[in-house]
């Protein structure tokens, strides 16, 4: 009998925020046993322990995720997850590049996506009504991510381009167990059972 673990099985969440992969993300951890990595908390951790503060500006982050892509690749966050770990889920994958790597090892990438108006309205539900910010700021604030598809912004627009259209869940009129029931499906056509 061999000592070696089973393959890992890899799944990555993407998509625009409030578009619902935390429900997705929290559902794949929960009853399938995925242990859950977030390239961005990876990030933020390496420049807490490297500056000393909390908070960060993107092009902080933008800059340590791409040295972290150039010292371990594009999948830098593998290098960082439990070695006993046979199931693995990438929340939030922001470079084209990593999403390719995960399917490298075998994975796939699940898109999560609703329309602008559902996701603002979402993002109004859960803030601070303090602080609630116009549809049209919260537009605004995503540009980079639509406009510039070839340089740092549109990473999660290209992401969602290269998955299988079937592997794409939209969220805008669904419930949340109707997402979850989605997402069932797709782990079954993946082979990934509970």
């Amino acid at each position: 009998m061999s000592n070696t673990l089973p393959e890992r099985q890899y799944v990555a969440v993407a998509g625009f925020a409030k578009a619902g992969k935390s429900e997705i993300t929290h559902y794949l951890s929960e009853c399938y046993g995925f242990e859950v990595v977030k390239p961005s908390e990876i990030i933020r951790q390496e420049l807490v322990s490297e500056e000393g503060e909390q908070t960060f500006s993107r092009a902080q982050f933008r800059a340590k995720g791409e040295e972290l892509r150039s010292k371990h690749g594009p999948a830098f966050y593998l290098d960082f997850i439990n070695p006993d770990s046979n199931k693995v889920l990438i929340d939030g994958p922001r470079h084209i590049d990593s999403v390719q790597a995960i399917a490298a090892h075998g994975g796939f990438t699940v898109g999560v996506v609703a329309l602008p108006f559902v996701r603002y309205q979402r993002s109004i539900d859960m803030a601070d009504k303090a602080v609630c910010i116009s549809m049209g700021d919260f537009i605004e604030q995503e540009r980079p991510e639509l406009n510039d598809i070839s340089g740092q912004g549109g990473q999660i627009l290209r992401i969602l381009w290269s998955i299988d259209p079937v592997d794409i869940i939209d969220t805008s009129y669904q419930t949340v167990q109707e997402s979850l029931n989605e997402m069932d499906i797709i782990m079954r056509r993946h082979k990934i059972v509970l």
